[in-house]
């Protein structure tokens, strides 16, 4: 449980900005992180992420224009399910429920995160990553693994943006399986 302060969580007369500042991070901050542990509404909308190897993380339209990439590329949820590939959309991007997001990495080896604009849901989670004991999943999002742009930051993210992350994501993971993906997939394998 967590702790209020007597005075309560709002601002207050005659609050200097450091007081306002020590409350944001002494009380409020984990009051909203309590708040969303105990209250989730982040889902799986596809795949199962207690088996997953991938599991790409999105917020907002961008988690339903990923799994229309995933379909395009013809994976449904069966067949993500046997790819062992999962999407999870998150409901709340700042601040990240990052104990309940981690708890959807059990198995995953590699995480992508979908996200326009700039990597609010990727920072977090390589700054949560970072301090867990044991094997932690690679995460890409804006860059890739070798520190090239793998999507953007400016502007919408368009359905070949997406679907060059995915394959580039899975011909690095399932580089040993690519002849169980599509057709379509091969087309557009290699990084452009």
């Amino acid at each position: 449980t967590i702790q209020l302060p007597p005075s309560g969580l709002n601002i207050q007369q005659p609050d200097d900005w450091n007081t306002q500042e020590k409350r944001m991070y002494a009380h409020k901050l984990p009051a909203v992180s309590a708040f969303l542990r105990a209250n989730s509404r982040d889902r799986v909308l596809l795949g199962d992420t207690s088996s997953a190897m991938v599991v790409i993380i999105s917020a907002g339209v961008s988690a339903f224009e990923v799994v229309e990439a995933l379909h395009a590329l013809g994976i449904s949820d069966l067949r993500a399910r046997e790819l062992r590939v999962a999407v999870l959309k998150v409901a709340v991007v700042w601040p990240l429920e990052t104990e309940g997001v981690c708890e959807h990495l059990i198995s995953c080896e590699e995480v992508l995160v979908v996200e326009e604009k700039r990597s609010v849901i990727e920072a977090q989670l390589k700054d949560a990553l970072y301090s867990r004991n044991g094997v932690r999943p690679r995460v890409v999002g804006k860059r890739d693994l070798d520190g090239s742009r793998l999507l953007q930051e400016e502007g919408e993210l368009s359905q070949s943006d997406i679907h060059r992350a995915l394959i580039r994501t899975f011909s690095r993971v399932f580089h040993d399986r690519l002849q169980s993906f599509p057709v379509e997939y091969h087309d557009i394998a290699s990084p452009s």
